[in-house]
């Protein structure tokens, strides 16, 4: 996990309680509370101007540290564990933006957006791509399949708050 220049390490061996702080801490953001079920909220006075997220990641670890790290700021955050699961939750459930990995086993990002902008409640819905390869020609495959954002893993707060203000910006005009 990083933190501008720093690094901030997991002690081993790896539990949900050390991930838990070392996001904390690469965020710097304090402690972290334990989020219940498979949705995680803000506290009320973080609520006023926050995101429904959907989050569409098949690695566990980075669908937690993404959930963590939103949830920090404010945000609440639906979950699916691979493109097919993302695609029906995004065709019951409206959200402001769904973060998108590209490289998923049963269905791509690019592929699930594809079908998620098809029609539906989240047609129009920013997305942002979630990827470990950060060259241009994802950028331009992203662009293609109807993505308005792209965020390199490891997640970078800084990155992804710029992320979530840009795609928002693109909405509203």
């Amino acid at each position: 996990l990083l933190r501008g220049e720093d690094t901030v390490a997991v002690e081993m061996p790896f539990t949900q309680r050390r991930l838990e702080a070392a996001v904390s801490r690469a965020a710097g953001l304090g402690q972290v509370a334990q989020p219940a079920g498979r949705r995680q909220q803000a506290s009320p006075q973080l609520r006023a101007n926050a995101l429904h997220i959907l989050i569409v990641e098949d690695n566990a670890t980075n669908r937690r540290v993404a959930g963590l790290l939103l949830t920090k700021l404010g945000h609440s955050c639906d979950f699916a564990a691979d493109a097919k699961e993302g695609i029906l939750r995004a065709s019951n459930l409206r959200y402001d933006v769904i973060l998108m990995d590209l490289q998923m086993p049963d269905m791509d990002g690019y592929e699930a957006t594809t079908r998620i902008r098809m029609g539906g409640p989240n047609a129009a819905t920013p997305v942002i791509a979630l990827t470990a390869h950060a060259g241009a020609e994802e950028r331009e495959a992203c662009i293609r399949a109807g993505m308005g954002g792209f965020v390199a893993k490891p997640i970078n707060l800084g990155v992804l708050t710029s992320a979530l203000q840009s795609v928002l910006m693109q909405a509203r005009a």
